[in-house]
């Protein structure tokens, strides 16, 4: 199966919710304060440069598992134009950490329109239209950390 993959909200604006969704419904969402907690962490850290990247591969991950099947392909939308590869590596060292199988085949880019399901499920949480799934920020946290060392 095709799945798209599409951002309302990005990363970086850290005043506003962000939602990472998919063409089969299904969202994940990101408080304005846990983004601006992450991004003082990784300021901290000294790779203030990869909060966007590294944050929206993890999002976009804990999108994929909530539909993850070796047979699926997910298309994200091209959010950070010539970043595609860097956010690949990422989401594919992400997986391993919470033992998903995923391969780098799995994952393509390519620009989602706005008739997708992907861009109607994200824009109508972030427009409250529809009630998304937070991701929890220890989550991430647990993840990330081992990434700064």
């Amino acid at each position: 199966m095709q799945i798209e993959i599409d951002q309302s909200g990005k990363i970086e604006n850290t005043s506003q919710l962000t939602i990472i969704a998919d063409s089969v419904g299904n969202c994940v969402t990101l408080k304005s304060k846990d983004k601006k907690y992450l991004q003082q962490l990784f300021r901290d850290a000294e790779k203030p440069k990869m909060f966007v990247i590294e944050t929206f591969a993890l999002s976009v991950l804990f999108l994929i598992k909530k539909s993850f099947s070796r047979s699926n392909i997910y298309f994200i939308d091209v959010e950070y134009p010539g970043k595609n590869e860097i956010i690949k590596s990422y989401i594919i060292r992400f997986a391993k950490k919470i033992k998903i199988s995923i391969v780098p085949e799995q994952i393509q880019f390519k620009l989602v329109g706005k008739s997708s399901k992907a861009h109607e499920t994200a824009y109508g949480v972030f427009s409250k239209k529809v009630k998304g799934e937070n991701v929890d920020i220890k989550v991430i946290l647990r993840i990330l950390l081992d990434f700064f060392e």
